[in-house]
């Protein structure tokens, strides 16, 4: 992956014309040829593409204006870029994000579910099914769940689909013991499978799905842009893809609201009822931090995916996004 800045780091360039602007970073000059593809009125919180030679570099989070120099957070090529909610680790300190985010739901999943409807106030559940509803014109035979948890997800999408397999996975043993009990339970083992894997290299054949899910568990991915090549590469030509996922509203008065609720009420509860105190602070902030809805989608366009929408539910507390995985081009062949 290569790297063409990063954050708290400084030097100079060849000259440009183009110049981003974020608070408190240290004064650089572009790389020349660098061409910006936006306008120069994009807000805070947008996402925008440059070109240099044949490789795209993204910026997100930052205030573009022309000029010839640039402050800066981390910018990479489009193989793989920092997000916000990359950096913010469960337990911080030192180590990677992958194993304390394994770490954490190994912690809670014996209250998981108990607390993730309680703190949605059951409303998840009406996102879950709409999310679900999305893939029935479609009819997947075989279906990927991408952090699958406790398995609520892909036993729901089990039964409305009825599908010919599906496989739900995830890093966490503690929440997969969960959902492997409760397979058990609904008498859907014959279906429903589940097994311990990573999505930032998973060991599962290419095009071998028709769909693939992902409900609340993006946010979590160390690397976003790896974790949404990998599930590229699994489906199908023609597969679907599904992410449902929460976020902070923008609105007044829910954004006002919320941010009360996530900062004093979900951490709270948090505490009391899984007994990791860091948990339930973690996740909203990830919430916060997530790249949302048109930020999102140019995101899914450049891991390569096509017909790439997003619908918000509940005054913006979650997001729905839909994509499929291109057919291979068709080269004709002349005599």
């Amino acid at each position: 992956m290569m790297t063409w800045g990063v954050a708290g780091t400084s030097g100079r360039l060849a000259a440009t014309t183009s110049q981003l602007v974020a608070a408190s970073r240290p004064l650089v000059t572009a790389p020349s040829g660098l061409v910006t593809t936006a306008s120069e009125s994009v807000k805070t919180g947008s996402l925008f593409s440059l070109s240099f030679a044949a490789e795209t570099v993204f910026f997100v989070n930052n205030r573009f204006q022309t000029g010839d120099f640039a402050y800066f957070c981390t910018w990479k090529t489009y193989d793989g870029m920092t997000y916000e909610q990359e950096k913010i680790k469960p337990y911080g300190g030192e180590g990677e994000k992958g194993p304390q985010v394994e770490r954490m739901f190994d912690n809670i999943a014996h209250s998981y579910d108990l607390l993730n409807h309680s703190l949605s106030f059951g409303i998840d559940r009406h996102w879950r099914r709409a999310a679900i509803e999305t893939l029935r014109p479609y009819g997947p035979r075989r279906i990927l769940d991408v952090a699958t948890g406790t398995g609520d997800f892909a036993l729901l999408t089990a039964r409305l689909l009825s599908p010919e397999h599906l496989l739900g996975i995830d890093i966490s043993q503690g929440m997969l013991d969960v959902a492997v009990r409760k397979a058990a339970a609904a008498g859907m083992e014959a279906t429903v499978s589940f097994a311990k894997d990573d999505c930032m290299g998973l060991s599962l054949p290419t095009d071998s799905f028709d769909a693939v899910t992902v409900a609340y568990g993006v946010r979590n991915f160390p690397d976003l842009d790896r974790g949404l090549r990998e599930m590229l590469r699994v489906l199908k030509p023609g597969g679907r893809l599904v992410i449902v996922e929460l976020c902070t509203p923008v609105a007044f008065p829910m954004k006002q609201l919320f941010g009360l609720y996530s900062r004093v009420w979900m951490p709270l509860m948090g505490r009391l009822i899984s007994r990791d105190r860091q948990a339930y602070s973690y996740l909203p902030a990830t919430m916060a931090a997530f790249p949302q809805g048109e930020v999102m989608q140019k995101i899914l366009e450049k891991a390569g995916y096509e017909d790439v929408s997003f619908k918000r539910f509940t005054f913006g507390l979650s997001t729905l996004y839909t994509a499929g995985k291109p057919f291979p081009a068709q080269t004709s062949e002349h005599v």
